[in-house]
C-alpha cells in the first residue's frame, strides 16, 4: 500500500501488516511539492514479523528540507546534526520536536532523507516486524526520518521487531539520525523486546550526530540498555 499526500490517513478498527505486507510512500519530494507520510489512525495495529512499514529515503529530496547541509558534500541533520565534509561546508542542523516528531528527514547534497510515519491508536500497538525511516546514503547522507507512535492501550514487540531512523552514510559528510517517539503509558517491560536504532550514518571523517528517542516513561529501560542502538534517550518524567 502506497500513501500519497500529507493529509491522507488510513482509518480502520484493526490494521494488520501481515508477513510480506508493506506500507510505503512515493519517491522523495522537494520543499515546493506536496509532501507525503504514512498516517494510520486505528483501534489496534499489528505488524507481523515479516511485515513492514518502510519509508527509507522517502522524505526530502537531495539538498532540501530544514536540515539540509551547508556545503557541497556535507550531510543533512534532523534529530542529530549532519556530518561536516571539512573542506566544503558544515552539516545540517537539528530541527523538529523530540516528543512529537512529524517532520520528514532532510536531504544531503546527494541523498534523500527518511520519510515520516504517524501511528495513532486508541488500543494496542504490536511491532514484531520493522518500521524503518532511514536516510539514504551517497556522496553525503540524508538524515533519518520520523516515527511517532501514540497508543492508549499496550505497546509491545518481539525480539525481531525494530523501529529505526538511521542517518544515511556518506563518502564525505554522513546524515544525522532521525527522531522516534513512543507515547504510551501502558508499557509492560517483559513484553517489549524490540529494538530502537537511531545512529548517524557511517563516515570515517565526521559521521554526524545520533538521533533522539523519546519515551513517555522509564519502563523500557534496562540495566544493559540492549534495546538501544545509537540513540539519545529522552524520558520527560524520568527521575
Amino acid at each position: 500500500m502506497i500513501f500519497t499526500n500529507w493529509t491522507t490517513v488510513l482509518q480502520a478498527t484493526t490494521v494488520t501488516v501481515q508477513n510480506g505486507g508493506l506500507f510505503t510512500l512515493p519517491p522523495a519530494f522537494t520543499t515546493n511539492q506536496m509532501s507525503n507520510r504514512v498516517w494510520i489512525a486505528c483501534d489496534s495495529l499489528t505488524i507481523d514479523s515479516a511485515g513492514s512499514i518502510n519509508v527509507d529515503g522517502k522524505g526530502y529530496y537531495n539538498g532540501n528540507g530544514p536540515g539540509k547541509q551547508g556545503g557541497s558534500y556535507a550531510g543533512a541533520g534532523y534529530g542529530g546534526r549532519g556530518g561536516d565534509d571539512n573542506a566544503n561546508g558544515t552539516g545540517g542542523s537539528y530541527y523538529g520536536s523530540t516528543n512529537a516528531p512529524i517532520d520528514p528527514g532532510s536531504g544531503g547534497s546527494h541523498a534523500s532523507g527518511g520519510g515520516a510515519v504517524r501511528i495513532d491508536a486508541s488500543g494496542d500497538v504490536k511491532v514484531d516486524g520493522v518500521i524503518s525511516a532511514n536516510g539514504n546514503g551517497g556522496t553525503s547522507g540524508g538524515s533519518g526520518g520520523a516515527i511517532f507512535i501514540t497508543c492508549d492501550g499496550a505497546f509491545s514487540g518481539q525480539s525481531g521487531g525494530i523501529l529505526r531512523a538511521i542517518g544515511g552514510s556518506g563518502a564525505y559528510g554522513a546524515g544525522g539520525g532521525g527522531r522516534i517517539a513512543v507515547v504510551c503509558e501502558n508499557l509492560v517491560k517483559e513484553d517489549i523486546q524490540l529494538s530502537f536504532w537511531l545512529s548517524a550514518g557511517t563516515n570515517s571523517v565526521d559521521p554526524g550526530g545520533m538521533g533522539t528517542l523519546c519515551l513517555s516513561n522509564a519502563k523500557l529501560m534496562s540495566e544493559t540498555l540492549d534495546k538501544f542502538n545509537g540513540a539519545r534517550v529522552i524520558i520527560p518524567i524520568f527521575a
